[in-house]
């Protein structure tokens, strides 16, 4: 009798975790908030706000593939786990958003969508490193095979610790996508925040990958991003470096012009603050 009545409890909670992504996948709010109220998060209902689809997916990962951004917010509030991952292929919520590419993230738009969630699911604490099962690609790596330049601005700019030069299946890394891509404005914002053109990948190096792909102008960008300052020493990243050596570096600079001297980013890239020698003067360094 008790396990008929176990199987009857699982059939009926089956029943509401497929109704409840149903709905979601329609984009019924209306219907969502009364499976809610139904079935509230907690106890041996949980499962229904974390039900799963064929591909694995919560109602959560369907709405941001959706880019609604109410219903996101409703299922974050109502207790839906924002770091679930899929069985399938180790996908979670951010990994959905990246793979849509560029699609209502532009500035232009009133209300980005894309850029929208994507602010949502890293303050839910989504964790952008995290790399898929299937090919080990980070957030970071999508938003660059889809070409999502805004998107990859808004995740660098964010504060956060992002693995700029984490290796997918192959040992590729987010410039690699770029390069071969053919992303010259890419190219420039990842070795611009310290991406490394000198890992090697399936196809080598970023600049052997996109000759590889027949990009030979990303070739020659990642040649020129490389090249020696006019004193023949190559510039350095300060990011890229173990914090203490950062604090020992930084106390040697005497004046701003040192400190501008020390970044690594190209004179060829001048919107970048430590290449425009007047915002570096307004730079001001305690007694030491």
């Amino acid at each position: 009798m008790q396990e008929q009545e176990e199987c009857t409890t699982a059939a009926e909670a089956a029943a509401a975790g497929e109704a409840f992504v149903e709905a979601v996948a329609a984009g019924d709010v209306l219907r969502v908030r009364q499976l809610l109220r139904e079935h509230p998060p907690h106890h041996h209902h949980h499962h229904t706000i974390n039900a799963v689809d064929h591909l694995g997916w919560t109602g959560l990962m369907v709405a941001v593939e959706a880019r609604h951004v109410e219903m996101v917010e409703l299922l974050l509030a109502s207790g839906a786990d924002p770091h679930h991952r899929s069985s399938v292929d180790g996908m979670h919520a951010l990994h959905v958003l990246a793979e849509q590419g560029q699609r209502d993230f532009c500035l232009e738009q009133k209300k980005p969508a894309g850029r929208l969630l994507l602010q949502v699911l890293l303050e839910a604490g989504v964790d952008p490193n995290v790399p898929t099962s299937s090919s080990g690609e980070t957030v970071l790596h999508l938003m660059c095979l889809r070409g999502n330049i805004e998107g990859v601005r808004e995740l660098l700019a964010r504060r956060l610790v992002v693995d700029i030069d984490a290796r997918n299946a192959h040992g590729d890394t987010a410039l690699h996508y770029a390069a071969r891509k053919g992303h010259d404005e890419m190219v420039r914002l990842l070795v611009a925040h310290g991406a490394s053109p000198a890992i090697e990948g399936r196809f080598g190096t970023p600049a052997q990958a996109a000759i590889e792909f027949g990009q030979h102008h990303i070739a020659e960008l990642l040649r020129s991003l490389a090249r020696p300052t006019e004193d023949g020493a190559q510039r350095l990243g300060l990011h890229s470096l173990p914090p203490e050596v950062v604090v020992y570096m930084l106390s040697f600079v005497a004046n701003a012009h040192d400190l501008c001297s020390l970044s690594m980013v190209p004179d060829d890239i001048p919107s970048h603050p430590l290449n425009n020698r007047e915002k570096c003067t307004r730079l001001t360094f305690p007694d030491r």
